[in-house]
């Protein structure tokens, strides 16, 4: 279980089609079936009492189902991460934050199919940095190295998402990883430990060796600026053609979170202090 007051910083939930329809025009994956009430029994079941809700990519940037989840449980202990880009309207950074939100997610990674400009994408980090939000940038490998520059002068926070993707079976010494080393050198640059089930040596079962290092890594180098994600219904494990398997139990990637870090002052810092001052609790 996890301590109390713990925060899950990236899952995800799914509406009915009538009433949420998919805007993405190519979407990597199936509708989900799991819905708000799926997610949070599992935080019940594993000890989360608060969430950072991030909108799916499916949705693109219609954030309805966003505002009405996070209207049904309200911010006291759940806040949201939209999808926005140049075209969305300050009103409507407004409205979202009022709904709770308190980050926006950019994907640089070119399969999604939603790779911002990166002139549009520098004027919405300085707006969203006006109502005191992070970036969630998702980016890996040369898609990483090409917009770095653009995150370390960044006014505010960054969170790396997913553990950039590293390619865990390349090893420490590998680019990607010294890059992730690097950006971490930058006070404003966290990291989320997510996704390490999903290297060389999963979805097959715990406890996922290969991403240990990774982890550990990364946390000695930001203790104060990582958190976790449990990437709940776990999307990734549905992907068109990639033949994965049963996806993971939550309570398993909690013992895999434990594997990187040294001790219990580690997971209060990664679960429950750390998310509390990146979204503003």
């Amino acid at each position: 279980m996890a301590p109390p007051g713990s925060c899950d910083c990236h899952f995800h939930v799914f509406g009915k089609p009538d009433a949420y329809p998919v805007r993405h025009e190519n979407p990597l994956y199936a509708l989900p079936t799991s819905g708000l009430s799926e997610a949070l029994a599992m935080h019940a079941r594993i000890g989360i009492d608060r969430g950072l809700l991030v909108h799916p990519t499916i949705y693109t940037t219609d954030n309805s189902l966003l505002v009405d989840s996070l209207a049904a449980i309200g911010s006291t202990r759940y806040r949201g991460v939209a999808l926005v880009d140049q075209t969305t309207s300050d009103a409507e950074l407004e409205r979202l934050h009022g709904a709770g939100v308190r980050g926006a997610r950019f994907h640089f990674m070119p399969k999604i199919g939603m790779v911002p400009d990166l002139t549009g994408f520098r004027r919405t980090l300085e707006r969203i940095a006006a109502l005191g939000w992070f970036a969630k940038v998702f980016a890996s490998g040369n898609e990483l190295a090409d917009v770095a520059p653009e995150l370390i002068r960044a006014p505010l926070p960054i969170l790396l998402d997913h553990m950039c993707k590293i390619d865990f079976s390349l090893g420490l010494d590998q680019p990607g990883h010294q890059l992730v080393l690097r950006l971490l050198e930058h006070d404003h640059l966290w990291i989320q430990l997510s996704n390490g089930d999903t290297g060389p040596d999963g979805p097959t079962a715990p406890p996922w060796q290969a991403a240990l290092p990774f982890g550990q890594a990364y946390f000695a180098a930001a203790p104060d600026r990582t958190v976790w994600g449990s990437d709940f219904p776990h999307v990734l494990y549905s992907y068109s053609g990639n033949p994965r398997r049963a996806v993971p139990d939550d309570a398993d990637l909690i013992g895999l979170l434990y594997g990187y870090l040294p001790d219990e002052a580690a997971r209060e810092a990664v679960l429950v202090q750390n998310p509390a001052r990146l979204a503003g609790w």
